[in-house]
């Protein structure tokens, strides 16, 4: 070990030369020594023998900087070729780009052949400051592999939570219990495959187009395909089936229209929808809406829904959805929970998809009534007075007229393509609630009363009530009567009076039977 102050003084040849020897020992030995050089310079190379280090003096002489280590080959420093392995007897590590003041991208770059002058792979840090972002480049074709050889799992950690582990036999997200949701998404839809932690769901865009539909849409005939009633109405009533048309002071009339035969502007390719010709008669009270109660108040209790339909209107106006619970009649049921998520939107004049979601709130602690007639309403607000502003975020009164399309309210927040079921189920769904038939009595005899039973294509929801529509009998007849009463859900008596005329008879009955809730 030899340090010197590399100052050669005027001395005699004995003493000069020792001093110079001494200079030469300090200059092969790197300035080795416990403690720094007593002079030091610009640039000075000093061999720590305390810590082990190589260091050199900065351009300012004022600080040393650490080359490398003593005792490893290549001072511990990469090699042009070869490897080489870091251990300090404690934690090893690479710097780069350490120390600087300014914002400067450091990377670090893996050439591996000729193939690419530049790198094959390349860590690389941006420039962007505290948050710039990291990345991991690969060149070329061949597979980017992340393998581990042994049972160690592969771990994603974002913001030090566990996100998702890829363990040796499953992939688990989520696996530390936080509400980390997992969300694939499509062309149009930002949520094309869902997972919602935090809700416990899955949520499929798609689902409902496709084969797996299976009954999300808790709206029957949202497609407005069946019309048993007929197809114009003005008044306050049940049109198109398990729709009510309804209005209090205000006008209008709601009516089945087609659509052109191939038009895109409504996807799925409906055949028809409802118009409804509102002429808004002012008053506190008076509204036009509709409405359809949706069989049972436990529908959706508790849980978040989405009410989705197409709209267009004559000239660009809002419009208000609302859900409602009601709790039946009889007995002494919960009063009704009406301005359930009700939304104020605005329609323009080209059919749009309209999506409103909604938390219906929980059942627990409510009175059902005894009459079994409980529902949730769904109600699509076209006018309404001041006494509905609650309901309907201050709507208004309008005229105007409003066409609905594919009508739609399903579980979670997310709006799906509307379902799409058969016509045969479809029609077997409104008759649970509203049957129009016909029947046909024949008989030998000229002359008495008689009474023949008559099922109903569908178990009815409850008892319905039934109307005779028409009658027509054969000319022989000089007389008929025809009555009808159920006494079940599903068949309904047709009792006919013949008088007079032939010895052979038939009486046709044209009869409706409702238990519309």
């Amino acid at each position: 070990m030899a340090q010197h102050d590399y100052i050669i003084a005027n001395q005699s040849g004995a003493a000069f030369r020792a001093d110079l020897n001494n200079g030469l020992a300090a200059i092969v030995s790197q300035n080795s020594g416990a403690a720094q050089p007593s002079t030091t310079y610009a640039y000075q190379w000093w061999a720590d023998t305390t810590t082990g280090l190589l260091k050199i003096r900065n351009a300012a002489n004022n600080a040393w900087i650490t080359v490398g280590t003593l005792a490893d080959a290549n001072l511990g420093l990469l090699p042009r070729e070869g490897g080489i392995i870091l251990n300090q007897g404690g934690t090893s590590f690479i710097e780069i780009g350490t120390g600087t003041n300014t914002s400067q991208a450091a990377y670090l770059d893996f050439v591996g052949d000729t193939t690419y002058t530049d790198y094959g792979l390349r860590l690389i840090r941006g420039n962007a400051g505290a948050n710039a972002s990291s990345e991991l480049r690969h060149k070329g074709t061949g597979d980017f592999n992340i393998i581990t050889e042994e049972a160690a799992p592969v771990v994603i950690v974002t913001n030090n939570i566990e996100r998702a582990r890829v363990g040796t036999s499953e992939v688990v997200f989520n696996d530390d219990g936080a509400d980390v949701d997992f969300r694939i998404e499509g062309d149009t839809n930002a949520s094309l495959f869902k997972i919602d932690a935090g809700l416990d769901e899955v949520q499929v865009a798609n689902l409902n187009g496709g084969p797996l539909a299976g009954f999300r849409n808790r709206i029957i005939n949202g497609n407005f395909d069946i019309w048993q009633r007929g197809t114009s109405f003005t008044g306050n009533e049940y049109g198109a089936d398990r729709w009510i048309h309804n209005r209090v002071g205000t006008t209008h009339t709601a009516s089945r229209q087609p659509f052109t035969l191939g038009q895109t502007d409504v996807p799925n390719e409906p055949t028809y929808y409802c118009r409804t010709v509102v002429s808004s008669v002012a008053g506190a009270s008076n509204f036009s809406a509709l409405v359809q109660f949706i069989e049972d108040v436990r529908t959706f209790a508790g849980q978040q829904v989405t009410v989705s339909f197409w709209a267009k209107v004559d000239s660009t106006k809002n419009i208000t959805i609302e859900l409602q619970q009601n709790f039946g009649t009889g007995g002494s049921p919960s009063a009704p929970v009406q301005g359930i998520g009700s939304t104020k939107v605005s329609i323009g004049t080209s059919w749009q998809k309209i999506t409103v979601t909604a938390t219906v709130p929980s059942i627990s602690g409510k009175t059902l009534g005894t009459t079994v007639n409980n529902y949730l309403g769904l109600a699509i607000f076209f006018d309404a007075g001041s006494d509905f502003n609650a309901r309907t975020v201050s709507l208004g009164q309008q005229s105007g007229t409003f066409d609905i399309a594919q009508v739609q309210i399903e579980p979670g927040s997310v709006a799906t393509p509307f379902e799409q079921r058969p016509i045969g189920t479809e029609l077997a769904l409104c008759q649970r609630y509203f049957n129009r038939t016909r029947s046909i009595f024949r008989t030998y005899q000229d002359a008495g009363e008689f009474l023949y039973c008559y099922t109903l294509p569908v178990q009815m929801r409850a008892q319905p009530n039934t109307a005779v529509l028409s009658t027509a009998g054969s000319t022989g007849p000089t007389a008929i009567a025809v009555y009808g009463n159920a006494y079940d859900g599903q068949n309904v008596n047709i009792g006919v009076t013949i008088t007079g005329g032939a010895t052979f008879a038939y009486a046709v009955t044209e009869f409706s039977a409702s238990a519309e809730l």
